[in-house]
């Protein structure tokens, strides 16, 4: 019987709007509907990601979005701006970030199927101003985090890992899939697949250099492991860090430092910041950060403050100062 009642449902709500297709997922799921038109929207969404290049996480978070979409919106090439708007609104329980990445990968759907002109992507989602500035650690915390670490090879996995954060500000998944081939020790670069499917290159200093020789020494990893950091111990000791099994690592560091809980993305807001406060510019900055605005640099350096505008007063560096 439901499925007699469906069409009639479905022709009912596009008369009024695409997005109303929502009440039909909320009275009939997905799994009653027939195989055939599970099968569909499947088959679009394989397309689409069959022509990106996008990380499994990424992927996966952008099909689940998607899956729930084209549910919810009966035709998308008709898809009104104000429309979108209010299907995004609609999803109560999502909080901001889920927003973001619902709109995101919506807009890169209609614009591979439907291409620039279409109408909904006129829509522009304003992210709301987050609240206070996140953890972005000190000189001096860094130099404690750097104490504590022993001269065994867990210590100096760790103090590399630390340093090579610091310098580039790669994101936990970043540095996890880092390989032994892109890593130039002799020219301090090295590159790694990114956020977005992108390839970015890196460089480091020197006492990052020396960190990273000291750690590659004592590095033990199991047969067909290529990435620089593996674990050590463990149930699986030799095989590749996860992003879940490196934040478990400085959250541990952070409690021994005394520095209270600290997470990986804490060193990719310090980079900027201190890259900043060391007086790069802020292209720079995004560039070697490997981001795609100056306004996420800017969301990555909220820690700013203005004392440190202090050593670029323009009277100090006419008037001289009194000895």
């Amino acid at each position: 019987m439901t499925h007699l009642l469906l069409p009639i449902i479905a022709e009912l709500c596009d008369m009024i709007s695409p997005v109303n297709k929502a009440i039909v997922k909320r009275v009939v799921r997905l799994g009653e509907l027939p195989p055939r038109a599970r099968r569909k929207p499947m088959r679009i969404l394989d397309d689409f990601f069959a022509t990106h290049s996008w990380s499994v996480a990424t992927e996966a978070s952008y099909r689940r979005v998607l899956t729930l979409f084209l549910e919810d919106v009966a035709d998308t090439s008709t898809l009104t701006a104000i429309e979108f708007k209010r299907w995004l609104e609609g999803h109560e329980s999502w909080g901001e970030n889920m927003r973001w990445l619902a709109y995101i990968a919506v807009r890169n759907f209609l614009r591979w199927r439907h291409g620039e002109l279409h109408p909904a992507l006129r829509y522009r989602f304003q992210r709301k101003e987050r609240g206070k500035p996140q953890r972005t650690l000190t000189p001096e915390q860094i130099t404690r985090l750097l104490a504590i670490l022993p001269d065994t090879p867990i210590g100096k996995r760790n103090r590399a890992l630390i340093l090579l954060l610091l310098d580039t500000g790669l994101r936990a998944s970043e540095v996890c899939r880092l390989e032994m081939r892109f890593l130039d020790l002799e020219a301090r670069r090295l590159s790694v697949l990114a956020k977005g499917g992108k390839w970015r290159t890196c460089i480091f200093g020197e006492p990052t250099e020396e960190a990273l020789r000291a750690w590659l020494e004592a590095r033990e990893a199991s047969e067909g492991t290529q990435t620089v950091f593996v674990s050590i111990g463990g149930k699986k000791p030799g095989t590749s860090l996860t992003p879940s099994g490196l934040k478990i690592i400085f959250r541990k560091l952070g409690k021994q430092a005394g520095i209270g809980l600290i997470s990986p993305h804490d060193f990719r807001r310090t980079f900027a910041t201190l890259a900043i406060r060391a007086g790069a510019p802020s292209r720079l900055v995004q560039l070697a950060g490997g981001w795609e605005g100056l306004d996420m640099v800017e969301r990555y350096t909220r820690a700013l403050t203005i004392e440190d505008f202090q050593q670029y007063l323009p009277s100090e560096s006419i008037i001289p100062r009194k000895p």
